[in-house]
């Protein structure tokens, strides 16, 4: 499934490169097992998350959201602004991979 939403999407390998996470993201996602059990914290109901946790998913969701905009500009036809943003995509992706903060 994943291969195929690469192909359809010209996402190059994104999709397929998640495919480790991918039943832990189902889990987050539909209160799975993994979300229930991050609701308790030494036995209280208090979010269980640590600091670079909550950054990894602020950097996958923005990462989604990016990729959601270049879909967008692909579709309407916009070729420099899918472009534009693909590149930024890449800027992105290599500034988490350096560990750079988001206004470097």
């Amino acid at each position: 499934m994943l291969a195929e939403i690469d192909q359809n999407y010209a996402t190059d390998n994104f999709f397929q490169s998640l495919e480790l996470a991918w039943r832990a993201m189902c889990s987050y996602t539909h209160s799975g097992s993994l979300q229930i059990a991050r609701r308790f914290t030494n036995g209280e109901v208090k979010p269980n998350y640590s600091d670079a946790e909550i950054l990894e998913a602020l950097n996958a969701t923005t990462t989604a959201l990016i990729l959601l905009t270049r879909m967008f500009f692909v579709s309407m036809g916009c070729h420099g602004d899918a472009v534009e943003t693909q590149n930024m995509m890449l800027k992105y992706g290599a500034a988490q991979n350096r560990g750079d903060s988001i206004s470097d």
